[in-house]
């Protein structure tokens, strides 16, 4: 498996997972079109940079059933909660026509890679 290595790449760039971090993962089915989904996830992409704990989000889409995921890892429940109560969480059902959501919230338990794990 080269470039999986943890000093190659990904996980050079990866912040520090702290312990306590919690992960939140947010399903929906949108009704809108592939790329004007992406376009504005692009869009609101400086909004969530600026978001108090929050480490990194992942951009995803299932395959099968077209449904996008957003996935969420926080340095805290706090943050997770403090996110899950905000103008910019309550603005994502709008913003992509969710037709259906799927919201869950975890504690981080591990991570794989050394440098990276929670509590490092």
């Amino acid at each position: 498996m080269s470039g999986c290595s943890p000093t190659r790449g990904h996980a050079a760039a990866v912040r520090h997972v702290p312990e306590g971090a919690a992960i939140l993962c947010v399903r929906a089915a949108s009704g809108l079109p592939h790329d004007q989904a992406i376009a504005i996830a692009h869009e609101r992409e400086p909004r969530f940079r600026e978001v108090p704990g929050l480490i990194q989000k992942l951009y995803a889409q299932d395959p099968e059933t077209g449904e996008f995921c957003g996935i969420y890892i926080f340095e805290s429940q706090a943050a997770m909660a403090a996110i899950r109560e905000s103008d910019l969480a309550r603005s994502i059902p709008q913003a992509y026509q969710a037709q259906s959501m799927r919201v869950e919230g975890y504690d981080l338990l591990f991570t794989l890679h050394p440098g990276v794990r929670s509590g490092d």
